[in-house]
């Protein structure tokens, strides 16, 4: 099963919201915040699903998106994205990732999502921090 077909949204809703096929951009970047620690916090997984949730309800409030979902994506995707981590890939796999939500207007919603997915454990660590201050920073935006 390819990562995206879990995601397709009818072709109605694509025009009027973020495209479906844009939503494993979002995933991933919230991903490489999770795995810049090199490991997986339960409280991150979490607050992964919880802000994905809530990210989905402003940017594609028609999307169907459950948890099962993304768990599923999760585990399909982590090996690809931990291996980016740790040869110390991850800013030039979140470009990739962010190259693709160019027509995002609400930026800023993702950032915070970030920011909330670090925080959520009690320690923002510097490569947490350096990953978010990226993105923020490529976007025009403050940390």
């Amino acid at each position: 099963m390819k990562e995206t077909d879990v995601f397709q949204a009818p072709p109605e809703f694509e025009t009027e919201e973020l495209a479906a096929s844009k939503w494993q951009h979002i995933f991933k970047i919230f991903m490489y915040v999770i795995l810049s620690k090199k490991r997986i916090y339960q409280e991150e997984m979490a607050m992964f699903a919880f802000m994905t949730k809530r990210v989905k309800s402003i940017l594609s409030p028609n999307l169907i998106l459950t948890d099962m979902m993304l768990k599923d994506w999760f585990m399909l995707n982590r090996e690809e994205v931990m291996q980016r981590v740790l040869i110390g890939q991850e800013e030039r796999a979140v470009q990739f990732h962010m190259d693709h939500l160019d027509e995002v207007e609400d930026k800023i919603t993702i950032i915070r999502a970030m920011q909330s997915i670090a925080k959520c454990d009690g320690d923002l660590q510097s490569d947490e921090r350096r990953l978010i201050t990226y993105v923020a920073q490529q976007w025009r935006y403050a940390a």
